[in-house]
């Protein structure tokens, strides 16, 4: 179609071929097809290269059009170069199109975004989500009954709605057998369109390329991974095999004749009908993917054979060479190819719009947006200071303890006194005195134990830097205090060392002879 303004307007486009000025004898073939407007009917079509005598009057054919065919459409934003035209929500105009263009081809709905759909207009929530997914998986039209009823006594209204959707496009029991897939999300688009991420938003013609590389690699790498697969049936197949093959163990068959049996459950009424001969059982698990049931899995162990005879040929390793044992050619870059003395192709006009563009798929209001990342919400933090919880610590409102410098000289003699605090065995504890325990008669001590103490009273420092005759504790975690006594009396206690029989502190601490009242090894500084 041709780029006309919207002031626009000419009687030339539509005057007859036979009014023109044109002498006898000579043919005149019309350039292209002329709108007429006594032409529009319901089974109108618009063509390529169709002249309209304005822009106007294409936009009144549209409008006609598609007021004769049932459809409503509305105008976006246009322009005076085009003209952009699409369904309006809940129109169903793209449905007949595939049915005309690709007539016989089986035409599904996702399921995932079905269930969208249905969310905003009657709400989210387990019980209508389970029950909607549980009548799309339903594989016979009893078990999909069963749970639509379910959903008419929560809400009838839902239930209207899903009825109006056809069956075909989302329940399994109303699938076609013929491609034996019983797929109900589009994932493989999704994994495919995230795949060419990085090239979807080039050029046509470098993106195709990329593709092409893409698919090239990727033939040649499942090529190397099923020859080293042994197997007859696929992995993913047998995988599923496997798991009805060990459900089978709950269903036992009962041989009609003819290759046909009846399976029942070993505890539930449950019955369903297998013909071995033809492939099916009434539970259209069989027909519908191609794999066998459990229920087939059970007439066939009757019969004493092996399951992966009747998977179906889909899915076995020959089908799968077959599909990629084919080869693409690799190409020469555009430097090499050869040259054609042809128009020369420019690429198409590019208008960026308002905003950033979009590179990831939109997601839904109650969609976790980024399900690796952490997320900070609903998230009860602990403070590594105060341990309150409900900040961190750069939020605590404790300020940071400012330690003082320390002098040198201080520091040493600090040391020191802590040294004289090991030497000291005389402890006080709530205004008792420290027995000595000997550990045999004539032996001399190895342990001093406190007595029972009932309210244990830490004395406070008297002593700083400046007077160091203080306070020291021996253990901040047991209850032993050391009192504070003049330096005279820690000499005179050495010297009674071999009157009392005690050995140096030295071996003391050693050897931890020093033990709290709970009888445990104790270090003390």
């Amino acid at each position: 179609m041709h780029q006309i303004d919207d002031e626009y307007s000419s009687e030339e486009l539509v005057s007859d071929s036979e009014e023109s000025d044109v002498g006898e004898g000579e043919n005149v073939k019309a350039k292209c097809v002329i709108y007429r407007k006594e032409h529009m009917c319901k089974d109108y079509k618009f063509e390529v290269g169709m002249e309209f005598s304005s822009l106007q009057d294409f936009k009144d054919a549209i409008k006609e059009h598609s007021v004769l065919n049932g459809r409503q459409v509305k105008f976006l934003k246009n322009d005076k170069r085009r003209v952009r035209v699409v369904c309006k929500q809940g129109c169903d105009g793209l449905i007949p199109t595939f049915e005309d263009m690709l007539d016989g081809v089986e035409h599904r709905f996702c399921l995932r975004h079905l269930y969208c759909n249905f969310k905003k207009k009657f709400g989210g929530g387990t019980l209508l989500r389970d029950l909607m997914m549980g009548a799309a998986k339903a594989t016979f039209v009893e078990a999909w009954d069963e749970k639509m009823q379910q959903i008419k006594k929560i809400n009838s209204k839902a239930y209207d709605w899903l009825n109006a959707v056809p069956p075909q496009a989302w329940c399994k029991h109303a699938f076609s057998f013929y491609p034996k897939c019983n797929v109900l999300m589009n994932n493989l688009s999704e994994a495919f369109n995230s795949t060419i991420l990085l090239a979807r938003e080039k050029p046509i013609l470098t993106m195709f390329e990329w593709i092409r590389s893409y698919v090239m690699g990727r033939f040649a790498t499942l090529m190397e991974k099923v020859a080293k697969y042994d197997g007859n049936v696929m992995p993913k197949p047998r995988k599923r095999l496997d798991k009805e093959i060990e459900k089978s163990r709950n269903w036992f068959a009962i041989w009609v004749g003819n290759l046909k049996f009846e399976v029942t459950h070993s505890m539930l009424p449950d019955k369903f009908i297998v013909d071995l001969a033809c492939r099916s059982c009434s539970c259209n698990f069989w027909d519908l993917v191609g794999i066998p049931c459990r229920h087939v899995v059970a007439a066939i162990t009757y019969k004493c054979e092996d399951p992966e005879q009747y998977v179906h040929r889909y899915y076995l390793r020959e089908t799968y060479v077959k599909c990629y044992d084919q080869t693409i050619s690799p190409i020469n870059g555009p430097d090499k190819w050869p040259r054609v003395e042809e128009e020369e192709i420019l690429p198409p006009l590019f208008k960026r719009g308002p905003g950033r563009s979009k590179m990831l798929r939109r997601k839904e209001t109650d969609e976790d947006p980024a399900p690796t990342k952490f997320k900070r919400t609903n998230t009860k933090f602990k403070c590594s200071r105060c341990h309150s919880i409900g900040h961190t610590i750069r939020k605590c409102p404790i300020p940071t303890p400012v330690h003082d410098p320390v002098d040198e000289s201080q520091s040493e003699l600090a040391i020191e006194f802590a040294q004289v605090a090991e030497s000291i065995i005389t402890t006080q504890v709530t205004k008792t005195t420290t027995t000595c325990v000997t550990e045999s008669v004539g032996e001399p001590a190895s342990a001093f134990v406190a007595e029972s103490v009932s309210e244990p009273v830490v004395e406070p420092v008297s002593g700083s830097m400046a007077d160091p005759v203080g306070a020291f504790v021996v253990d901040p975690t047991s209850v032993f205090v050391v009192d504070p006594i003049d330096v005279s009396v820690a000499e005179s206690f050495a010297a009674n060392e071999e009157e009392i029989g005690v050995r140096p502190s030295s071996a003391y601490h050693e050897e931890a002879d020093f033990l709290p009242l709970g009888g445990t090894q104790n270090n003390h500084t």
